[in-house]
Order: C-alpha cells, then structure tokens, then sequence
C-alpha cells in the first residue's frame, strides 16, 4: 500500500491507495487493461475506506445489474496509457519543484487529488473521493474530502510505495 502521511505527527492525517486486482477488456479491436485499488483517508481517530464493489466479479444487489459490463469499482487504466506510472511521475515532478500547482483526476472519476504550495516549504494535499460514480455508474461531484500539509520527503516516500505496489 502507498501511503501518504501528513507533517502533522501530533495529529495524523493520510492518503492510502491500495492495489487490487486487474481486468482486461477488448473494446473496439483494442485491448486495456484496468487495475482495481482501494482508497483510504484517515484524520485524527476517523477513517473512511472505499473499495470496489465487484472487484470479485460477482452478481450483487444494488445499483449495478451487470458487473461484467460496467466499471463499477474504483480502477485505473493501465493500458494503453498507464495512469498510475503518470500519476507517480507528475507527483515526483511536483515534489522536485517542477510544478507549483498539480492536479489528478482518474479516467474513471471516483477522486480528485491536488496539491499546492502556498509557500517555497509547504506542500498542501486535497483530495475529494466521488463515491456515487462508483456505485451509481454517474459522477456525481458531490464527496468526501481531506486536506493537510505533507513534506517533500513523505511525497517520495509515496510516489515510491506506489511505483512498487502498482509495479511500474
């Protein structure tokens, strides 16, 4: 699991993406391939964990009729474009001050990660989790969010554990 922690050692916050496991679909004579991972977000005592409906493949009650037809799961694209090998590569770039401002959103839009910084020494992370699109097939806008100040450091930590646990 990659985990981004907060500066706040006194008071914790986090951003955990963990890897799950991946589906290929042949769509229009081309072949993807789509990794399935599980979202945390953690202030304080309090925890919210996301995971994927049908990362099992197997026929539920709810929203969704079909799971073999429909990415109800929270996924990243990983062919033809690799959205977590861009997503570790934007983050390493921001944190070597390449950037001022960084923002991500996945193809299937389940979160909204972005970072800033208000000074040359601060790193500030929001992020907003969409849950409706994943259980309703519909982005709806309306989530959940998070927000702290993280380090240099702790970002390369995490761009590291992702690279790893996503293998690219």
């Amino acid at each position: 699991m990659a985990k981004l922690r907060s500066e706040d050692s006194e008071y914790k916050s986090f951003l955990e993406i963990r890897a799950g496991g991946s589906v290929n679909v042949d769509v229009a004579n081309t072949s993807e391939q789509w990794q399935f991972y599980s979202l945390s977000i953690g202030h304080g005592g309090r925890h919210l964990l996301f995971t994927s409906p049908s990362e099992e493949k197997q026929a539920y009650q709810g929203f969704i009729k079909n799971v073999e037809n429909v990415a109800d799961g929270y996924l990243f694209c990983r062919t033809p474009k690799d959205e977590v090998l861009q997503l570790a590569q934007a983050l390493d770039n921001f944190a070597e001050g390449g950037a001022t401002t960084f923002g991500f959103e996945p193809v299937e839009p389940c979160f909204d990660l972005k970072l800033d910084r208000p000074t040359a020494d601060e790193i500030r992370l929001t992020i907003f989790v969409d849950e409706g699109n994943v259980l309703t097939d519909v982005a709806r806008w309306d989530a959940l969010g998070l927000r702290f100040f993280t380090t240099k450091g702790n970002l390369l930590a995490f761009t590291e554990e992702l690279r790893r646990d996503f293998a690219c």
